[in-house]
Order: C-alpha cells, then sequence, then structure tokens
C-alpha cells in the first residue's frame, strides 16, 4: 500500500524557517522532512520551489535548502493527469467565487497544491485558515473541503507522521 502523500504550501517553509523551526533553533525539523521526502510522504508542486526560489540564487537559509532538493523527489511537475485534476479544481473555483477571485488563487501554486492532492488522494498541508463559508477571498482550506480533500496544519502532520524533536542537553546563555 502506498502511502499517503502530505502536500506542503509554500507558507508551511516559509513559516518554519521564520517561526519555532528556524534552521539554528531546531535542525531535527528540517532532517526530519528530509527523511519523510525520502520516504515519499511530503511533495510539493514544482510551482512552490518557483515561489520559494524561482530562477534567483539563493538568498537565505531556506532558499538554498530547498535549491539543494531540487532534484529530491520533492517538488512534483504538473503531469498530465495532474492537469485535468486541476481543470477539474479551477472550473469549481470559477464557479463558486467572483472572477477576481478566482483569478488570484488560480495564479499562484494554490490550487496545484490542491489539484495534486485531489489526485493523488493525498492531504493539503498550509497554515491558512478557512473562513466563513461566504468567504470572498478564495482560502485553500475552503477549496479543499467544497472538493473534499483532507487539510492540516504542519502540527498536525508532524503529529500524524510521528515527528519528535526532543533535545539530549540544553544549553544555557550566560
Amino acid at each position: 500500500m502506498q502511502p499517503v502523500i502530505y502536500w506542503l504550501d509554500t507558507n508551511v517553509f516559509i513559516q518554519a524557517k521564520n517561526g519555532p523551526y528556524s534552521f539554528k533553533v531546531v535542525p531535527a525539523f528540517w532532517a526530519f522532512l528530509d527523511e519523510q521526502i525520502q520516504a515519499g510522504n511530503i511533495r510539493c508542486p514544482k510551482m512552490v520551489y518557483d515561489e520559494l526560489v524561482g530562477n534567483e540564487a539563493p538568498r537565505d537559509d531556506l532558499a538554498l535548502w530547498v535549491k539543494n532538493r531540487r532534484q529530491s523527489g520533492l517538488f512534483a511537475p504538473a503531469t498530465r493527469p495532474v492537469q485535468v485534476v486541476m481543470g477539474t479544481v479551477a472550473d469549481h473555483v470559477c464557479d463558486k467565487y467572483q472572477h477576481h477571485q478566482a483569478a488570484e488563487f488560480l495564479r499562484g501554486a494554490d490550487p496545484w497544491l490542491v489539484a495534486h492532492a485531489l489526485h493523488s488522494k493525498g492531504i493539503v498541508v498550509t497554515h491558512e485558515s478557512g473562513r466563513k463559508l461566504n468567504a470572498k477571498k478564495v482560502r485553500i482550506p475552503n477549496v479543499c473541503g467544497e472538493l473534499h480533500v483532507p487539510c492540516v496544519n504542519t502540527y498536525e502532520m508532524l503529529e500524524r507522521l510521528g515527528a519528535e524533536f526532543g533535545t539530549a542537553s540544553h544549553k544555557r546563555g550566560r
């Protein structure tokens, strides 16, 4: 049986780096992600790579980390079957939301995140929060709910994958 794939949003990496899992404070988080990449448990649409690095030289630790994993299997191209599912996602968003809001959502990696998860029967991981059912802005958790795609945040993913980041010793500042 194939493992469930967790499809990570761009904001998962950015918030981890800027918040509780910075490279210097919790390097075990990034090592855990590497283990999960190798196990095939976590992936991202190729557009997440583009949002984090693009064609520019890495400018920070996150961009360098991402660029070094370009060929690791983390970043999935949009295969023909995923493109077909993307059409379903785009049609749904265009039917449910106002044109300018749908167009904004469809411009980035977010719809591809949903399409990949829908195609693979995976789980979307994002830090976006859903809004009221009649929300004006298109939000990943809302689209996931409407299309019956499971959606969790980073902490729920880490718990489900059994992550533990305990340390054997603590350093004290002087």
